[in-house]
């Protein structure tokens, strides 16, 4: 079993390469094309992922062009949605 898990996480990874894109990152979009605006925190909580590696990994879907992240007027701390 494990390794059909493994050979279908090798093609997906592959069939996302040509976009620029990792498995990280569609867990990111897909979560903003459910629901846009979300804060990084949010997705970071709603993925299990640090948020400090959540601000690279939208970083990174940022600089290609994939989301645009914007401030949202604070309300008791600054957030920024994507």
């Amino acid at each position: 079993m494990s390794q059909v898990g493994h050979h279908i996480a090798y093609l997906f990874t592959a069939r996302l390469a040509p976009l620029g894109l990792e498995p990280a990152h569609f867990g990111i979009l897909s979560h903003l094309a459910a629901v846009d605006g979300r804060s990084q925190q949010e997705l970071a909580d709603l993925l299990k992922v640090h948020r400090n590696a959540m601000v690279g990994l939208v970083d990174e879907l940022e600089e290609a062009d994939w989301c645009a992240v914007r401030s949202i007027p604070p309300i008791d701390a600054p957030m920024r949605s994507i």
